[in-house]
């Protein structure tokens, strides 16, 4: 019955500062593990989501990655890669090919996001069993019932958005690729920029609601900074 690390994150001002003991690194450590995928997936163990469903939504994410950035390459980026190849003025075709990538990347990481946040929710079962967790023992049966259908439904609707995504960029990377064969090595490596991206940013990004809330904590009426440092600690 101990808290765990995301239940001392949602906790309310009050409790939090009666309750919540550990220091910024170990908070810090903690939300990254939560929001870093291959943390979360391989190293994350004090929560109450399936390893087997975080590791299908890490390798997910990675296909995810690789098909929103094929989607991205048009006629008009394809012919202008060609015309760079040609190109003999060196500097053009590195700043040119450069813009490409980075637009790329950024297209592809907010879609990739979005994606994430579809299937984090319908792969991870966290939320609906802490809602037990602190129940009374008389409605503890209905309840659990009810929580076992919803997470079921989740499931189910997961495996089949998944298998569809699955399906969908099988097809559109066997034809993209066998059609532009030589666009495959700029999709490979704009595939682990964006999923690079993914990987580092919750390592900078993490730091800062860590020290919004220790501020909270540690101060006397600083109510609107721990509900800030829980705003972008949801946003991120």
């Amino acid at each position: 019955m101990d808290y765990s690390s995301t239940e001392l994150n949602d906790l309310p001002y009050e409790k939090a500062k009666e309750l919540d003991e550990r220091t910024y690194c170990v908070f810090y450590l903690n939300l990254l593990k939560s929001n870093n995928m291959f943390l979360f997936a391989f190293f994350k163990s004090d929560d109450y989501n399936s390893r087997i469903m975080k590791i299908n939504l890490f390798f997910y994410m990675f296909i995810i990655h690789f098909g929103v950035n094929a989607l991205f390459f048009d006629e008009n980026q394809i012919s202008r890669m060609r015309k760079n190849n040609t190109d003999n003025k060196t500097v053009k075709k590195t700043d040119r090919q450069i813009y490409i990538s980075l637009s790329l990347s950024i297209y592809s990481f907010i879609i990739s996001i979005i994606l994430k946040k579809l299937l984090k929710f319908l792969s991870l079962s966290e939320s609906n069993i802490l809602k037990l967790k602190r129940k009374e023992e008389n409605d503890l049966d209905k309840e659990t019932k009810s929580i076992k259908r919803i997470i079921l439904i989740k499931f189910i609707f997961f495996f089949i958005l998944s298998l569809v995504i699955l399906i969908f960029f099988f097809f559109y990377l066997s034809c993209f690729c066998a059609v532009y064969k030589k666009t495959q090595f700029s999709i490979i490596t704009n595939c682990l920029s964006s999923f690079g991206d993914d990987f580092i940013f919750p390592f900078f990004l993490d730091l800062i609601p860590g020290l919004l809330r220790i501020c909270a904590l540690k101060g006397k009426n600083k109510k609107y900074l721990y509900c800030l440092s829980k705003l972008i600690q949801m946003l991120i």
